[in-house]
């Protein structure tokens, strides 16, 4: 007879969940961070399809419309010079999105590189 089989009888062999798992359900719990992500990822979407999102260039200019305030052909109005706004608006997340996500690369790159150095070589390296 083994004993280990009598240890625990009436157990079944448990599969634990992954850190995947775990932080999936954390998020699914956390009614803001879930309306946040759904945020980001529909500001993302609309600056990605921007171009076929908007009837408008976003350097067409129309000097005879002036300033106008919002209407159903200009969403957001129109500034001095009669561009749209929600055209500029969208254009503008397009570039704001591309310097954090180059920001973010060179940041990783030098953090990591650094970590990897730092994990290799230890001592003196880890003060910094």
């Amino acid at each position: 007879m083994n004993i280990e089989s009598n240890l625990y009888p009436d157990s079944a062999p448990q599969r634990g969940n992954s850190l995947w798992a775990q932080a999936r359900r954390r998020l699914v719990r956390n009614k803001l961070a879930v309306f946040g992500l759904a945020f980001l990822a529909a500001l993302v979407l609309l600056a990605c399809f921007a171009p076929w999102l908007t009837p408008y260039s976003y350097e067409q200019q129309n000097l005879a419309l002036g300033a106008t305030p919002p209407s159903l052909e200009h969403w957001l109005g129109t500034d001095i010079h009669g561009r749209d706004l929600f055209t500029r608006l969208l254009y503008g997340s397009r570039v704001s999105l591309s310097v954090g996500i180059a920001a973010t690369s060179v940041s990783l790159l030098i953090g990591g590189s650094w970590g990897a150095i730092a994990g290799y070589l230890g001592g003196r390296v880890d003060q910094y």
